[in-house]
């Protein structure tokens, strides 16, 4: 959370309230958010796990050309940068 984690509102019987928090994630992959709604009566609790998107550098490199033969091949090389998560690259190579 890049703000405090707790917050207190209060909310009318049957009424509705919206609030906003900034967070960052840990990690890539996903993130588990836990909220509660507690009072002296009666309380509620939801958690939602989210994807984490990393934001990133979109590459694009075109090549176009032509193999004359069954056993030619032509290798690409593409370098990323060294804070790039493993295994997060698409090549967009499709057979």
């Amino acid at each position: 959370m890049l703000e405090g984690s707790v917050r207190e509102l209060n909310v009318p019987s049957r009424g509705e309230a919206k609030l906003d928090w900034r967070v960052k994630a840990k990690s890539t992959n996903e993130a588990v958010l836990l909220a509660k709604a507690l009072t002296n009566e009666e309380s509620d609790a939801m958690e939602l796990t989210l994807p984490v998107i990393p934001f990133g550098v979109k590459l694009h490199d075109a090549k176009s050309g032509s193999l004359g033969g069954p056993d030619q091949q032509e290798d690409s090389f593409v370098t990323l940068q060294g804070n790039s998560r493993a295994g997060s690259a698409d090549t967009g190579h499709h057979s």
